[in-house]
């Protein structure tokens, strides 16, 4: 499959956690104080990333940002979880053209409408989507979205393709990346529904 993934290899994340949890609880760390009877607490751990602030720092996904502020789609990037968002690329959004991309920003239930034809109840990663795309046959994986659209997953020459409802194709460009509430997938084209 050609996506590249945001996650580092698990023995990186392993040692990186135990190297943490070494620090954190060593005795010259002031951070997280003791308890009582002296021993050590660790200092508070940073909570994972919402998806929402995963596009935030994302400086490819400044379209989507904007269309998360016009759709007022916070919540659904910020709650609990897990889904799985689709997320278009700027270019992705350049792709639908000034008149279009004008006309989404004037209605806000539009891109409501949009964005939840990119998000999906679940964590959804690369691997047991394309598990599912081969045990589904040719036809694809069929995938449906908070907004009760559907989407076809399907491999094309090694890429993972979505194809929404018109018919547009949307390759992921890059899987995997993973907040405490779900996980992001990028993708080249803006998917719609009926």
């Amino acid at each position: 499959m050609q996506v590249k993934s945001a996650s580092p290899p698990l023995g990186a994340v392993l040692a990186g956690s135990l190297a943490l949890t070494l620090v954190a609880c060593g005795p010259d760390q002031t951070g997280g104080g003791a308890d009582r009877s002296g021993e050590a607490i660790p200092a508070a751990i940073e909570a994972p990333k919402t998806l929402l602030a995963i596009v935030e720092g994302d400086s490819d996904l400044a379209r989507l940002r904007t269309a998360i502020e016009t759709g007022e789609a916070r919540d659904l990037l910020t709650g609990a979880g897990p889904v799985t968002l689709f997320a278009p690329t700027d270019d992705a959004f350049a792709m639908l053209g000034d008149g279009q991309m004008s006309d989404l920003e004037a209605d806000s239930s539009a891109i409501a409408r949009i964005l939840g034809s990119h998000l999906v109840e679940g964590r959804l990663d690369a691997a047991a989507l394309m598990q599912a795309i081969a045990s589904a046959g040719a036809d694809g994986h069929v995938i449906t979205t908070v907004s009760g659209a559907s989407l076809r997953a399907r491999m094309d020459d090694g890429a993972l393709v979505l194809i929404d409802e018109y018919g547009t194709e949307a390759t992921v460009t890059a899987a995997d990346i993973a907040a405490g509430n779900g996980l992001v997938h990028t993708v080249d084209r803006v998917l719609t529904t009926r």
